[in-house]
């Protein structure tokens, strides 16, 4: 086992190590040696990935892959094909890269994502 991963870590979203904020998205974020970050990420009704974060990459389509569980709301998630799938509260989501999202519902979606490596 590698010194960065031969002791606990323990950290809290309640005092990230950083938190960003736009366009109806808030996001925190802790980082563990040896691991990468954690992301709880939440999404406010009506956001949608194309018209925030698109829109500044310019791009109609997210190319990273997200991994996670989602602790509440519904987040549709839009492939490449057009088919649309729904992330809901007590789901564990593997998303392609190429995809759209949108929130779904008139309530917040929060999910916490797992940074990958590599």
């Amino acid at each position: 086992m590698s010194g960065d991963l031969a002791k606990s870590q323990i950290q809290s979203f309640d005092q990230p190590a950083r938190r960003r904020r736009a366009g109806g998205k808030t996001v925190d974020e802790v980082t563990f040696d040896g691991i990468g970050p954690v992301l709880r990420e939440r999404f406010a009704p009506g956001w949608t990935w194309r018209e925030t974060t698109g829109r500044s990459a310019g791009s109609d389509r997210c190319e990273k892959a997200h991994v996670g569980y989602c602790l509440e709301g519904c987040m549709a998630v839009i492939d490449r094909a057009g088919e649309r799938s729904l992330v809901r509260a007590g789901d564990v989501f593997y998303i392609a890269p190429g995809h759209d999202a949108e929130t779904v519902g008139d309530v917040d979606c929060v999910w916490v994502e797992f940074g990958l490596l590599g």
